[in-house]
């Protein structure tokens, strides 16, 4: 009687150590996911933000053209007027 008490004793010490190493490799696995969601986060904010100083500068480059077109443009009409 005494030695199957004591083998019921050792099984549920087994199940709690098993246990306790199977929550601890879950926790592992949440921690690395969790990780790599946050990486995910921080390199798509890294890509928005060069994506959009990228479309500032073009658009600032566009503008400067415009700009120079349209003084062109006024240069020849006045040109044309007074020659």
């Amino acid at each position: 009687m005494l030695i199957y008490q004591a083998d019921i004793r050792n099984a549920s010490e087994r199940e709690q150590e098993t246990l306790l190493e199977y929550e601890g490799k879950l926790e592992s696995k949440r921690e690395a996911v969790k990780r790599r969601t946050d990486f995910e986060k921080w390199r798509q904010e890294i890509a928005v933000e060069a994506a959009t100083e990228a479309l500032f500068a073009s658009a600032s480059r566009l503008r400067k053209m415009w700009a120079m077109e349209k003084l062109t443009g006024l240069f020849l009409c006045c040109a044309v007027v007074f020659f």
